[in-house]
């Protein structure tokens, strides 16, 4: 007689509730308490960091003030330069003259011999006006460009402005905390127009002592001249 095999008994289930042996705990953790997790304290700058930031605005105010001051400079050279005290003889240097050629066989018109005429003997208006009345490439319209041949051609605009610049009389010199300017000022007052220029040149930028070496000393206009030596007329 044969018996059915044998199992092994099953193994009891699981409880109902709850976390069996060896099980991880909830993944969405340990609830918090009635009003959350308490926030991270405020970070409170260091006197460290406070001399750093105040450096740096220090310094960056400084940078600026350097380049307002180097910038002021780089203008003040540059208008003496344009005025003919740098290289060359600058956009507003006046140009070299010669005494006047005779006006003699330029032709055959008697009206622009007459103003060929009046343009030598020293009318630069009359100058001009042969130039503008003058056939185009004629003798007469090189004499009216040179001015009489005093300049070359092109070298002025208009003849014109070889006229002496009229002046007024000069002004009282200002008088502040440099001896040596007052100095150039009351020379550029006495008449002495090369110290005018050299009050420019030596003035700081914006100052009294520049702006009266650039109008010659209260004579001219400011940057009427190129310099004040031109108002010689040698």
């Amino acid at each position: 007689m044969t018996h059915p095999p044998s199992y092994p008994p099953a193994a009891p289930p699981p409880p109902p509730y709850g976390a069996g042996p060896g099980w991880s705990a909830p993944y969405w953790g340990t609830p918090p308490g009635p009003w959350g997790a308490p926030p991270p304290p405020r970070r409170r700058w260091t006197r460290k960091t406070v001399a750093l930031v105040a450096g740096g605005a220090v310094l960056v105010a400084g940078l600026v003030v350097l380049v307002v001051v180097a910038g002021l400079n780089v203008g003040h050279t540059q208008a003496t330069a344009l005025a003919g005290g740098g290289f060359g003889p600058g956009l507003g240097a006046a140009p070299t003259t010669a005494p006047p050629s005779d006006p003699a066989g330029l032709g055959t018109d008697t009206d622009l011999d007459g103003l060929a005429r009046q343009c030598h003997d020293g009318s630069m208006t009359a100058c001009d006006a042969l130039f503008d009345g003058s056939p185009s490439g004629s003798s007469y319209e090189q004499y009216g460009m040179t001015c009489g041949g005093r300049v070359k051609a092109f070298d002025v605009a208009a003849c014109a402005e070889l006229e002496p610049e009229a002046t007024s009389p000069p002004s009282a010199p200002p008088v502040a905390d440099d001896p040596g300017l007052d100095g150039y000022a009351q020379r550029c007052y006495d008449g002495l127009l090369s110290a005018c220029d050299d009050l420019y040149s030596l003035s700081p930028p914006m100052t009294e002592y520049e702006r009266y070496g650039m109008t010659c000393g209260g004579r001219v206009d400011v940057l009427t001249a190129a310099t004040c030596e031109d108002l010689d007329g040698d």
